[in-house]
C-alpha cells in the first residue's frame, strides 16, 4: 500500500484565506513602496511569496514566524491587484 499525501481541506486553507485582506492592508500601509512594487512586478509566484514573507506582511499578531499559505494567497492577490 502506497501512502498518498494528504489533500488540503477547507480548514487548512480557510484561515490563511480569511487573513488575506489583513495582509493586503499591511502591504498597502507599508511606507516602503518599493516592496509592494517588487511583489506586483515579480512573475514568479514563489518569489512573490518570498517577498511578502520578507516584508513581514504574512506574520500575524505576535507570531514569530510568517504563515507561508497566507504569503502565497496574499502575494497572488497583490499581483492580481496591479492589473485591476
Amino acid at each position: 500500500m502506497t501512502s498518498q499525501p494528504a489533500q488540503p481541506t477547507i480548514d487548512d486553507l480557510g484561515t490563511p484565506l480569511a487573513l488575506v485582506p489583513f495582509c493586503v492592508s499591511k502591504a498597502q500601509a507599508d511606507t516602503d513602496r518599493t516592496s509592494l512594487a517588487k511583489v506586483q512586478a515579480e512573475q514568479s509566484s514563489y518569489s512573490r511569496s518570498d517577498l511578502v514573507i520578507k516584508a513581514g506582511w504574512a506574520t500575524i499578531g505576535v507570531a514569530k514566524s510568517p504563515d507561508s499559505a497566507l504569503a502565497r494567497a496574499c502575494s497572488t492577490k497583490l499581483f492580481d491587484m496591479k492589473t485591476s
